[in-house]
């Protein structure tokens, strides 16, 4: 097709006027295209609100540990399952199903014996055991008579003692319905010092803080003596949930 030069201008000349919208477009300022398009910018307030949520725990995890020591991993294995059924069958005379027992850890390692003087390449002298269990429960008020029928029957190792909730979840959402309130009553105040009312909600953030689980120390000694004095007080105590959020309110 041949291009006359008549028609050679005109091209260029719209392809020089598309470029130039194009630029403008870009270099137009957002005010600019506010104001074309006829919304107002968006009047704000912006609030941060608490809230904060005691609970008292209602389940706990003990991890209760047996370890052996024997000449053989054989003996040392056979030795540890027998003090281990006997620490289960404790726990389950206070109602503990067979569900809420999990084994949590198991392994078998050497014992080695060591030259002090470093002459001699160390040797196996024999076989440790370590064999634990979980145990959830929410006997909270049996909670120290339960782990010390586990220590009178064989356990030797208490590793932790960690409280908790089952339903978290509504302690949360009761925190964050504080926050908000928390936040709106500062809105208003900020909002009635400041000659204007609130409209609504433009955006929300939440910010969970959740506390580890609480774990307590247990105090008396696991060395296999059969107790004679009173069970072991173990106070669970609260658990403490906070929610922060932030709240853009429209004016």
């Amino acid at each position: 097709m041949e291009i006359r030069p008549g028609q050679l201008v005109g091209v260029v000349v719209a392809i020089f006027a598309v470029l130039l919208l194009v630029v403008i477009g870009f270099a137009r300022p957002a005010g600019t295209v506010a104001a074309v398009t006829g919304q107002p910018p968006l009047k704000l307030i912006s609030v941060n609100g608490q809230g904060k949520v005691q609970a008292k725990p209602d389940i706990a995890y003990v991890n209760l540990g047996v370890v052996t020591e024997a000449p053989t991993a054989k003996a040392a294995a056979q030795a540890n399952t027998e003090a281990m059924n006997k620490v289960v069958n404790a726990v389950k005379t206070f109602g503990i199903t067979k569900e809420a027992i999990k084994t949590s850890n198991y392994r078998v390692e050497p014992v080695h014996k060591y030259d002090p003087h470093g002459n001699q390449p160390p040797t196996v002298t024999g076989y440790k055991v370590y064999n634990t269990i979980n145990v959830t429960t929410n006997l909270l008020d049996k909670l120290g008579q339960i782990i010390d029928a586990a220590v009178d029957n064989g356990a030797n190792s208490v590793d932790s003692i960690r409280f908790g909730l089952k339903d978290e979840d509504a302690a949360v959402q009761q925190a964050i319905q504080k926050a908000m309130d928390n936040a709106r009553d500062k809105a208003d105040t900020a909002a009635k010092a400041a000659g204007v009312r609130i409209k609504g909600v433009h955006t929300v953030r939440v910010d969970t803080q959740t506390p580890p689980p609480r774990y307590v120390d247990y105090q008396k000694g696991v060395a296999g003596v059969a107790s004679e004095a009173a069970p072991t007080p173990i106070e669970s105590g609260e658990i403490e949930i906070t929610v922060t959020v932030a709240v853009e309110y429209e004016l």
